[in-house]
């Protein structure tokens, strides 16, 4: 986490070969605190709570972003130079806040006093190599192999939706005269788009359905698809790589490219909540190590979306992200049917025994 600040501090010396350094160090560390937050999530959420706990955690790191860039937008508008107050203005604010999140880690509660002892009784027979092995275990098994195509897809899709998109919204200079301006603006339109994913997910706590994570999930991939279809008509093939005049395939519209932008974190919030749900059902004493391998295949995707963006046009890139998300969504409902059927059919067994149970009580009393 300190790291985390010390990248935002390293803005101050203006130096690039400084920033490549810390840019390293934080992907270090970026791995280690999403790791340690997804076992955290787990161990602390219960299976009544996991889809309450995902949302709200999920939620809350969506809509930083367009706040965020709510912020530099009334900061920034209207402005051609930034200059060093504005810079300096907008540095001390990311840093305070910063600043803050690691003081509010510290007040983070520990897990319950079960999770606790099974955690050192697991930190006792897993130590070092052990570790790795428990990791590999868990990466190799038969389901995870399939839900490996799911993490591969966020792992695009968070590049893309965070970085890529705006980018080239930005770069468009045909769809309007102050184009930078719209980067900002679709960031405050991906908020939008981050509350409306809410909805669906709050209409399942009132309608209760076993099908609620594959549902959603499917809700995610459409508005997905839907946002990559309207960026391919709207925005040119040459975006992704820099200023340009060229014009979008059929379209040319900044609504359009604000709507995609809302529509990418619908999608957002309701995939990666029930990713999160699905992985606390089948791996919940494995939390670290599930937390890690799904990380690890993420984190690795969003490099090489990064890598491959500087050497395809955009248009290659959407139609890319789009059979990524109908393989992803494929093996999402794969497994996630097969987990749900174990559970039906578990609740049948218990039934079973309790009904047993309860004749067997009868035929007692009615002896005596």
């Amino acid at each position: 986490m300190r790291i985390h600040i010390i990248y935002g501090l390293s803005f101050y010396l203006e130096s690039a070969a400084a920033f490549y350094v810390i840019c390293a160090l934080t992907g270090i560390s970026h791995s280690l605190l999403w790791t340690g937050q997804g076992a955290y999530l787990i161990e602390n959420s219960s299976s009544k709570t996991i889809n309450r706990d995902s949302l709200i955690f999920y939620f809350l790191y969506h809509i930083a972003t367009p706040v965020g860039n709510s912020l530099a937008f009334l900061q920034l508008n209207g402005i051609t130079t930034i200059h060093s107050e504005t810079r300096m203005s907008i540095l001390n604010c990311l840093n305070s806040i910063g600043a803050l999140s690691v003081i509010m880690f510290l007040f983070l509660p520990p897990v319950t006093k079960f999770e606790k002892s099974k955690r050192e009784q697991l930190l006792e027979t897993n130590k070092g190599v052990d570790a790795l092995f428990k990791a590999w275990k868990v990466f190799t098994n038969k389901d995870m192999v399939i839900l490996v195509l799911v993490f591969i897809y966020t792992g695009f899709q968070v590049a893309f939706s965070e970085t890529i998109y705006n980018s080239s919204v930005g770069f468009t200079l045909s769809l309007e005269q102050e184009a930078k301006e719209l980067v900002p603006l679709a960031a405050v339109y991906s908020g939008v788009g981050t509350i409306l994913g809410v909805f669906p997910q709050v209409f399942f706590k009132f309608r209760p359905c076993r099908w609620e994570k594959s549902i959603n999930m499917l809700i995610g991939t459409v508005c997905q698809d839907i946002s990559y279809i309207l960026s391919l008509l709207n925005l040119p093939d040459q975006s992704a790589f820099g200023d340009n005049l060229d014009m979008g395939f059929y379209l040319n519209s900044v609504p359009v490219a604000m709507m995609s932008s809302a529509l990418l974190s619908v999608g957002n919030i309701c995939i990666h909540t029930y990713i999160a749900s699905l992985l606390y059902e089948m791996y919940h004493e494995e939390s670290e190590a599930v937390s890690a391998v799904s990380c690890f295949v993420e984190f690795a995707a969003s490099a090489a979306c990064f890598f491959y963006s500087t050497m395809i046009g955009l248009h290659s890139q959407l139609v890319l992200l789009m059979g990524f998300s109908i393989l992803g969504l494929i093996a999402f409902l794969r497994v996630d049917t097969k987990v749900t059927n174990q559970q039906i059919k578990q609740e049948k067994i218990a039934k079973i025994k309790d009904l047993q149970l309860d004749i067997g009580i009868n035929r007692t009393a009615s002896n005596q």
